[in-house]
């Protein structure tokens, strides 16, 4: 499956996406790992006019200790997160669901602790291609009334699959924008 056209941005710095989404808005996707979202560009499950990437951005990644907290920065490697020894020592849980998350190439290369926090809901009758959704009703996330999973329901029913999610919530963390 080929990727849908679009502008591609790689800004330097945050106050420079931050200025570019501005201009662009709901036109723009912000890629950061990618993992998640190039697969749904593939299947065209969106058809941004833009991408604005986050990987050039260095004040987006990194773990800082400080006193009374461990803060780990949305653009952080899940790699890194597991290699960290404050995580190791302190949060073991959190570094399991991280190596459990997808693929050593994943994990090292691509995916991000921001990324995983964001994904989107998955459907076994949504997040497939194009041509594959074609063949069936629209449902609530494409414009239908009805959903494909539980027809009964009133509203989209699918699940989410960050696995830091349970982790992150069982340790009480917090995010900040």
């Amino acid at each position: 499956m080929r990727l849908p056209s679009f502008d591609y941005h790689a800004p330097e710095g945050l106050d420079k996406a931050l200025r570019i989404k501005g201009e662009l808005g709901s036109q723009a996707l912000v890629l950061a790992g990618g993992t998640d979202l190039i697969v749904n560009l593939k299947h065209r499950l969106f058809s941004p006019a833009a991408l604005i990437s986050l990987k050039n951005i260095k004040e987006l990644s990194g773990i800082d200790v400080e006193t009374d907290a461990l803060v780990i920065k949305a653009g952080t490697s899940l790699d890194e997160i597991a290699r960290n020894g404050s995580v190791k020592q302190h949060f073991p849980m959190l570094r399991k669901a991280v190596e459990s998350i997808g693929a050593t190439g994943i994990q090292r290369f691509r995916g991000t602790i921001g990324g995983n926090l964001c994904l989107q809901p998955r459907c076994i009758l949504y997040n497939q291609s194009l041509f594959w959704r074609s063949g069936k009703a629209t449902c609530h996330r494409t414009g239908g009334k009805d959903c494909l999973a539980l027809p009964e329901a009133k509203s989209v029913q699918s699940i989410i699959s960050g696995d830091t999610v349970p982790v992150l919530l069982d340790l009480a963390a917090q995010l900040t924008a």
